[in-house]
């Protein structure tokens, strides 16, 4: 099983939102048998995610798991539940279940708004990753520009930006500001189920950028995929 976290210590970078629409990209494209969502937030947006659903997504779970005890047995509901993946949401700024989720975790996915106040903010999330690399150097870690102003020169800015943090592998492809993902919430839904076709090309191609990452197929190199 492998397990990814979503962690920033800025809120609204859209953590919640890349985590349900990751795992359901994870479905379509890696064919898992299941996929486990930890809701490690105590605002609890995965859970009401699931919650607005009208026809559940088969093969996507969601559990609450917002305080240290929870989060640490997580791993092992996911196992018995025969899952694939293991994906947690975490909240803002709250050391022990960023500490947890990161020990638990093969990969974090830290999501960027193109702006330089969103770089700026995440000067602690990528202390906490190094600190985390030299404990564990096999752990990954990569940043996903989110919310992206199509033809926009911000974001090669953001990006290079990054670049200043070589231990995090910045993704190449990156997600645009639509509506589609809001709208596509609110019912309970991810991109996937609504007619969004540049949505869904987008999150198709930070998916394989992702999942080649975490197994070892792209070397980090920043090439497209």
């Amino acid at each position: 099983m492998k397990v990814i976290s979503f962690l920033n210590h800025k809120g609204g970078v859209g953590k919640t939102t890349l985590c349900v629409n990751l795992a359901r990209a994870i479905q379509i494209h890696d064919d898992p048998r299941s996929i486990m969502i930890v809701d490690a937030d105590d605002q609890g947006s995965a859970r009401d995610w699931q919650n607005a659903m009208s026809t559940p997504l088969e093969g996507i779970d969601v559990i609450g798991a917002d305080r240290a005890k929870t989060l640490l047995a997580s791993e092992d509901i996911a196992r018995s539940r025969w899952s694939s993946y293991m994906l947690i949401d975490t909240a803002g700024d709250t050391a022990e279940i960023h500490g947890i989720a990161i020990s638990l975790s093969h990969l974090i996915i830290i999501p960027v708004r193109p702006s330089p106040y969103d770089v700026w903010a995440t000067q602690d999330t990528v202390f906490l990753i190094k600190t985390a690399l030299r404990i564990n150097p096999k752990l990954k870690a990569v940043f996903v520009l989110n919310q992206c102003i199509p033809n926009s020169t911000i974001s090669g800015d953001v990006i290079k930006a990054l670049a200043e943090f070589p231990e995090i592998y910045t993704l190449t492809n990156t997600l645009s500001h639509r509506l589609s993902f809001a709208r596509s919430a609110n019912g309970g839904h991810t991109v996937y189920e609504t007619k969004d076709g540049l949505a869904m090309k987008e999150m198709d191609l930070v998916t394989n950028e992702i999942l080649d990452y975490l197994y070892g197929k792209n070397d980090g190199s920043k090439k497209e995929i």
